[in-house]
């Protein structure tokens, strides 16, 4: 039985003079203005701290290198596939614009590549990408990148 159901129901004199209840009350009162009170400070800092993650995410994502986690896992699948010949990016306005070559048209080789891109893009959710998949047909990656593309493997 709790402290409340134990007191009897108070009268009109309890109010003015000291009694049990209206102290016991008191301190809850203090206590939960106390803890409303912490939750305020304590939703600021996360809020606070929330802002600073995306902050400095944001700065990291224009400081993506060849050695980033979503473009060394995307190496390692890609190398290993016969028709690939090269993987380039570029990062620009926080989007990661990414080049993938094929030696020829090949809507197997294609679909794999799409299905990692899936992994990649759902592994790393707070990472924007961009993508497209160009089939050589004999000709240069050089003729397809834009100026200060960078190279994290070619074939």
């Amino acid at each position: 039985m709790s402290q409340i159901q134990k007191l009897k129901p108070f009268s009109k004199e309890c109010l003015t003079q000291s009694c049990e209840l209206r102290s016991y009350l008191l301190r809850e009162t203090l206590k939960r203005e106390e803890l409303e009170n912490q939750i305020k400070i304590l939703e600021k800092e996360n809020k606070a701290y929330k802002e600073a993650i995306e902050l400095i995410l944001s700065g990291i994502r224009e400081y993506i290198g060849p050695d980033t986690l979503p473009l060394v896992i995307l190496k390692e699948k890609l190398e290993k596939m016969k028709n690939v010949r090269g993987l380039f990016y570029l990062v620009r306005e926080k989007i990661i614009y990414l080049w993938i070559f094929i030696e020829k048209e090949d809507s197997k080789t294609e679909l794999t590549i799409a299905q990692e891109l899936s992994y990649i893009f759902s592994t790393f959710k707070k990472m924007r990408f961009d993508f497209i998949i160009i089939p050589l047909n004999e000709r240069k990656i050089e003729d397809f990148l834009p100026l200060n593309a960078i190279e994290v493997f070619r074939k």
